[in-house]
Order: C-alpha cells, then structure tokens, then sequence
C-alpha cells in the first residue's frame, strides 16, 4: 500500500473537526451551539488550507526577522500562519466570496460571544436556506431508482456576504 501523501492527515483532521462542528450545531442539548460550530469550521477552514499549502511545498511558518533562517517558535512549535493569513494568501482578492465568507467566520470566531449585532446583519442581507430546502434535496437522493447512485450532493446557497 502506498504512503499516505504528506498533507492528509491534516485533510483528515479538518474532515473531523467539520463533523463536530455539525455534531454541535445539531445538537439541541448544547446551549452554546452555535459558538462550538464557529470555532470547529475555524479549525476546519485552517487545517485545509495548511494541508494544501504542505501539498503544494509553500513555506507557511514564521520565520524571525532578525535572522530570517530561524523558526518563530511558540511553546517550542514552529509559529504557522493564522487562518487569516492563509486566506488572504489563497484568495488574495479582497472581494473574493469564499474569502469574505471566511472572514465573516474569523471575526465571530474571535469574538469571545457570538453577538447578535454581528449575525443579524449577514441574515438581513443575505437568503438564508430553509431547512425544507434541505429536506427536497434528500427526497430526491431517497425516490431515485435502485439503479442509480449519487454519491454527492451539494446544498449550497446563492447568495455571499
């Protein structure tokens, strides 16, 4: 069997860290949902985006300004790009859709409630889906013939912040 490449076992890691996101944000036991997610599809968008700058050989460590050879180090650990810094290298136009996306999410994520004055203005602007736009996508997954397989489905909204 052949070595795993190099940079999966961070794919792996964002694949878990978006399953318990999704495993917090459905869970109607846990008051504080909604912050577990944001912080989990920080994690998530982070891991990813580290795993494709390993893959494609990019440098994504501090280095020290007054010897640039040596690592920037934190708790012993090389010091690795934030998710802001990732994003505006893999999106480096300011008005890209999945960039400002992502952003929306760093600036809820660092902030140590999720408040309303944040949120509501992202839903007045923007249509939402609804959770029966979820629920026609399955119904058409589950009254396909036998015959046929889908093995992806993408439910995504039309509009971007």
């Amino acid at each position: 069997m052949a070595r795993p490449k190099r940079h999966w076992h961070m794919v792996e890691a964002s694949r878990d860290e978006a399953s318990l996101a999704t495993r917090l944000y459905n869970d109607p036991a846990e008051v504080r949902s909604f912050e577990g997610f944001a912080v989990h599809m920080h994690l998530v968008w982070l891991y990813l985006l580290h795993a494709e700058l390993t893959r494609d050989g990019i440098d994504f460590r501090y280095h020290r300004k007054d010897n640039p050879r040596l690592l920037v180090k934190v708790d012993g650990e090389p010091k690795r790009w934030e998710l802001a810094r990732c994003v505006a290298h893999r999106w480096p136009k300011p008005d890209d859709p999945i960039r400002l996306n992502i952003e929306f999410f760093i600036g809820l994520r660092n902030k140590p409630e999720i408040r309303n004055e944040m949120i509501d203005p992202f839903y007045e602007k923007t249509e939402v889906l609804a959770p029966e736009d979820i629920a026609d996508g399955i119904a058409y997954m589950v009254t396909r013939p036998r015959h046929t397989a889908i093995s992806e489905l993408w439910i995504m909204p039309t509009d971007q912040v």
